[in-house]
């Protein structure tokens, strides 16, 4: 899969540029404030219908716009498919594919698929443990119907017990209003719980192999808990957590509490990680991510690379695009890359041929449209 071509009508800084891509690798360079990550952010925004950057809609419509329009040709197996998104001031939003309107946001993913490595998604293995539950259930509602449908589900069902829960009153009524949540959420995450685990060992398979071909002494794993709780005794677990519950006002038991580690040879990456551990192992656990969307979906991901050049150095980088190179498709095209710097020099050190007849290059500058 490939995007062909990008159209953005004042969205953040662009007034309106249009963007061609080749099926390599395609860099977009110039000083920082000149658009470069709100071409990634674009071409996301199509593909998950948001932003990876804020979940304020309206802070991407350019100043002194009424609305933002940003629209793309996506090109896979011979089929061309146009998805196009518009977002007003008033709140209106539009999403289209092929100019049929799309109501749900959920109807996007899984599509158009897309890999971001940004300095946003750091956060995964120096943040909280919501960052990489964020983190794992996006990237399985990719290659999984039934993952983002049961994600859903369940996020429904805690939202609904969390309200009862925030009623402050002891009354048997109020009592019954959270109970009732418990059969259903117990399934419902049950099920949740099950197919995050079934899909955690396979990310691992893909994990390990990566960190074994980007360097055999380096071994980057995951730590999660093994057991899934059968609906009964998850039923009992909000039993004996709801007195908690009730003092908290939100429900503390569910997969929405997984704590997922990484360990960089069998250390916590996130207490015991220098900064260039931290930053190498997000890199590596995005080639894993390409890895598996691929496997299972049998298409490949466009990849997104935001700045990351200028922070690793010069004998990684190269061992970084090496084994981006070996990634392929099943008719041996290469990944698409989409990647973002304010010097070339950085590139051309790490190994990407800008005279590649497959490497095609822009320059923005700020206020300026192409």
């Amino acid at each position: 899969m490939s995007l062909g071509s990008l159209e953005m009508i004042s969205f953040r800084n662009h007034a309106h540029t249009i963007l061609e891509f080749d099926k390599g690798i395609t860099v977009i360079w110039g000083e920082n404030g000149s658009g470069k990550t709100t071409v990634l952010e674009a071409i996301h925004s199509l593909s998950f219908g948001k932003s990876f950057r804020t979940s304020k809609r309206r802070e991407l419509i350019k100043d002194g716009s009424t609305r933002l329009i940003v629209s793309g040709l996506f090109k896979s197996n011979g089929n061309d498919e146009k998805v196009s998104l518009l977002q007003s001031q008033k709140g209106e939003r539009k999403i289209k594919i092929n100019k049929n309107p799309v109501y749900n946001r959920k109807d996007l993913i899984g599509r158009n698929n897309i890999v971001v490595l940004s300095p946003e998604e750091e956060v995964v293995t120096s943040g909280p443990p919501s960052a990489r539950r964020k983190f794992f259930d996006k990237m399985f509602s990719v290659i999984s119907r039934d993952y983002v449908d049961t994600l859903i589900m369940y996020n429904r069902l805690l939202k609904q017990r969390n309200k009862a829960l925030r009623k402050n009153t002891n009354k048997q009524k109020a009592l019954n209003e959270i109970t009732v949540w418990d059969e259903p959420l117990s399934d419902t995450g049950h099920r949740l719980w099950k197919l995050r685990k079934e899909m955690l060992y396979e990310y691992c398979e893909r994990l390990e192999l990566i960190s074994r071909q980007y360097d055999k002494e380096i071994t980057l794993s995951l730590l999660f808990e093994k057991k899934v709780p059968t609906p009964p005794i998850y039923r009992k677990m909000l039993n004996k957590s709801l007195q908690k519950d009730r003092i908290i006002k939100h429900t503390s038991f569910g997969p929405h509490r997984d704590d997922i580690s990484f360990y960089w040879n069998s250390r916590n990456l996130r207490n015991y990680g220098s900064q260039g551990e931290h930053k190498l192992a997000l890199v590596i656990l995005k080639l894993a991510e390409l890895l598996i969307i691929l496997e299972k979906t049998k298409t490949l991901p466009i990849f997104l690379i935001d700045d990351l050049f200028a922070k690793i150095d010069r004998g990684r980088s190269k061992r970084i695009i090496s084994l981006l190179q070996e990634i392929k498709d099943s008719t041996g095209d290469p990944i698409q890359t989409i990647v973002t710097t304010t010097d070339l020099l950085t590139l051309t050190d790490s190994g990407i041929q800008l005279e590649n007849g497959n490497t095609r290059t822009y320059h923005l500058e700020r206020g300026c449209s192409i």
